[in-house]
């Protein structure tokens, strides 16, 4: 029937379409090889393909060469392959190239059949066979006729397929020679050779580490010389301590501001210059004169190395991206120096007097750098190469492909993105997590390019030390003697920590300001991550006797302050609803002494030296308070204070609170350093001036101003009462330190501005 007639037409169709395609299966399985050789049209010079890879050097097959026929200007031979034995090949690649350069050379004609010019290589100086239905073996030689310039001698590569994994590479050459060595076979850098026989290759490293090189001079020589009337004392109090006047819209918390706003999209990269002393601004101006100084002799140095390869127009040679490898030489540096400054076991504090809470904030600003410079990296590797070429595993003069590059960058991406202020605040967890990143990151980078390396195993040494030095301070056992939460909103730890509290001890003065990390299983899924606070106190032996001296109206008549502690004291203040320290004021309410608590430290120091100054001013708002403590019980200890502050005459505290509640935070240390500062006294003079902004009722026996106070004006009485040298320790929100520090510097105080930022 016609419908039966139908159904076998479209059956046999149906057979005819699956038998071509099952041949087009065929013969992709049979070529698999093809891939494998396809690269090879740009020569040798990528160095990607190598007679190493293949089943033997030739399989038995060579190049031969007819007589040329020379025209005048142009010579003609014929070219055949032919077979010593009884191998053969289903498939070819054949390129010919200028000998003395490597450029693209020769016109292919009389090409057998299924072979046909390769359009992908420059100048179309290649053939390539493409099916299977032909073979050549040894009484089948392949031939074809080329034709070249007079004046030119030629060069000669064939990649022959034998079967789906079995492929030769054969080599010849007009003359019988071979392009030299520095075109074909660029050096491999290596890990450990750098070009480590040519000098110049010396000079990238150096101009960039050599302006960093001398603010490290310039700061230890500030460290060690930070003393009143000394260079550093007055370097520090003129210039290094005076930060940059801004508007105040850049400094509004409120969501609603457009400082807000600007914080967030640049990245902190606002907040962080508004932060910035004159000092800083100048290790930030040394640092990007090393960048671009450093930047642009690569490029000097790359250009000049690029004149002696060749190049197509239509190819860009590995050595072409003259920007892009001089930005990721760049990254190289940058990753190095970045790695440098976090660790908190490091040498930096000793060397040039900053401490781990302050080198953070040069970590952020050269994390940034690093993060900018590898976006201009990738962005000038694109351009150059293509979107595809960037996820290639192909093995390349530098590593071992740039897909490597593509996953570290996006590692790098993810950690910056994570470590932005609202969400390291909010998630502090979060953000640690993701910044272990960082250990993937850099194994990609090494994979990337090899040399990689070199530039990280000073600061990986350095790292792995801090490491650890921290895991052998995990195991030392603390305990919670008390914890107490003040009306929902701080939380006082005593920790028995015997080792910690006796190292803080032994530091006398250099120990103020000195802040440790706190983690908890019972407050976090993630143990291991750790939270910094300021250490606000010490925790000394109690006894029964000195319990039953206090007093019926609740004032102490003594204080315990000269006994080597057995722990330490910290105020730790929620910072709102689902963060680890509310979680941690809620497992404090709930289970009392009973939570499990891990230390590390202790970390951190006042920029002055402390036992220098004759006047000491202290200006503290809110929770700012909890690094000012230790110095007040210092100050209350006569023999502590003469020991360890020899050159004080006085200290003032003035502390910002909004509810008279918060003074309970400190309660018996204010009522006895208040008692305390009513005593005459000629060699030493105490004051304490606190201040309640809202809710005002009389909680403790220590007298309060109701209201906001005058910061210049209190600020100017402390300079007039005090002739001599004077500091002043600020710390508290952003905008009572600011103020504070600019009024300061104007009546001639040293001034160390204690931050929370990490």
């Amino acid at each position: 029937s016609a419908a039966g007639q139908g159904s076998c037409f479209c059956s046999a169709k149906m057979m005819g379409t699956c038998a071509k395609l099952v041949g087009c299966l065929l013969l992709l399985q049979g070529v698999v090889a093809y891939p494998e050789i396809s690269g090879s049209c740009y020569g040798m010079i990528t160095d990607n393909h190598r007679p190493n890879r293949a089943k033997s050097i030739d399989g038995g097959f060579k190049i031969v060469l007819s007589s040329p026929v020379n025209n005048g200007t142009h010579k003609t031979a014929v070219l055949s392959i032919n077979s010593t034995g009884y191998g053969n090949f289903k498939g070819f690649l054949f390129k010919s190239y200028d000998l003395m350069n490597g450029g693209g050379l020769g016109d292919f004609s009389s090409l057998p059949p299924y072979t046909a010019i390769l359009d992908s290589c420059p100048g179309k100086a290649a053939v390539t066979h493409y099916s299977r239905e032909a073979y050549f073996n040894r009484d089948k030689p392949l031939k074809f006729t080329v034709t070249w310039p007079s004046d030119k001698e030629l060069g000669f590569q064939a990649f022959l397929v034998e079967s789906t994994h079995t492929w030769y590479e054969l080599r010849s050459s007009t003359n019988g020679d071979f392009l030299p060595d520095d075109i074909t076979l660029p050096s491999r850098e290596g890990p450990f050779t750098v070009r480590l026989n040519e000098s110049k290759w010396v000079v990238g490293p150096l101009v960039f580490y050599a302006p960093i090189l001398l603010l490290v001079l310039g700061a230890m020589l500030s460290h060690n010389t930070n003393g009143p009337g000394k260079f550093g004392g007055i370097m520090h109090r003129k210039i290094f301590s005076k930060e940059l006047q801004l508007p105040a819209w850049y400094h509004s918390e409120s969501i609603k501001s457009p400082g807000f706003w600007v914080r967030l999209l640049t990245m902190d990269v606002a907040e962080s210059a508004i932060a910035m002393t004159w000092g800083e601004i100048l290790a930030c101006f040394l640092l990007f004169v090393a960048e671009i100084a450093s930047l642009i002799v690569w490029i000097v140095m790359l250009s000049k190395e690029q004149k002696k390869y060749f190049h197509y127009k239509d190819y860009v040679h590995p050595y072409d991206a003259v920007a892009a490898r001089a930005f990721g030489r760049l990254l190289q540096y940058n990753l190095s120096l970045t790695l440098f400054l976090p660790t908190r076991h490091s040498l930096w504090p000793s060397l040039i007097g900053i401490s781990f809470e302050r080198l953070v904030k040069y970590h952020r600003i050269v994390s940034r750098v690093t993060f900018v410079v590898m976006i201009l990296h990738l962005i000038l590797m694109l351009a150059q190469y293509g979107f595809l070429q960037m996820f290639s595993v192909t093995d390349t003069l530098w590593g071992f492909g740039n897909l490597f590059g593509i996953l570290a960058g996006i590692g790098m991406i993810l950690m910056v993105l994570f470590a932005l202020e609202p969400v390291r605040r909010s998630a502090y967890d979060l953000f640690m997590a993701v910044h272990l990143l960082a250990f993937p990151v850099l194994v990609l980078a090494i994979l990337h390019a090899t040399d990689t390396v070199v530039h990280l195993i000073p600061p990986l040494a350095l790292f792995i030390f801090d490491f650890l030095l921290r895991m052998y301070q995990w195991m030392i056992n603390v305990k919670i003697k008390d914890a107490k939460v003040f009306n929902d909103e701080v939380v006082n730890l005593k920790i028995v920590c015997p080792s910690i509290a006796e190292k803080l001890w032994n530091k006398g003065s250099r120990a103020i300001g000195s802040f440790v990390c706190i983690a908890s299983s019972d407050v976090s899924a993630n143990p291991s991550a750790l939270h910094p606070f300021s250490v606000s106190g010490f925790l000394h032996e109690t006894s029964k006797d000195q319990e039953m001296s206090q007093m019926a109206d609740g004032m102490l008549n003594t204080m315990d302050l000269d006994s080597k502690p057995i722990g330490i004291q910290l105020h730790i203040k929620s910072m709102g609803p689902r963060t680890w320290s509310q979680r941690l004021l809620e497992a404090a309410r709930d289970q009392g002494s009973d939570i499990r608590v891990r230390l590390e430290g202790p970390y951190g120091h006042m920029s002055l030296k402390l036992s220098e100054f004759q006047h000491v001013l202290m200006i503290a708002g809110g929770i700012g308070i909890t690094p000012m403590m230790p110095l007040l019980e210092m100050a209350l200890s006569p023999e502590r204070r003469r020991a360890e502050l020899p050159a004080m005459k006085s200290l003032s505290l003035i502390w910002i609170v909004q509810s008279s509640l918060q003074l309970l935070w400190f309660k018996e240390l204010l009522e006895y350093a208040f008692m305390q500062a009513q005593i005459p006294s000629t060699d030493f003079k105490l004051q304490i001036q606190l201040f309640v902004t809202q809710s005002s009722q009389q909680c403790i026996k220590a007298p309060f101003t109701a209201g906001r106070p005058q910061i210049a004006d209190l600020i100017r009485d402390a300079a007039q009462e005090s002739m001599g040298d004077k500091a002043a320790l600020l710390c508290g929100p952003s905008g009572l330190t600011r103020e504070a520090s600019a009024h300061a510097s104007e009546n001639g105080f040293s001034v160390h501005v204690e931050t929370f930022r990490l």
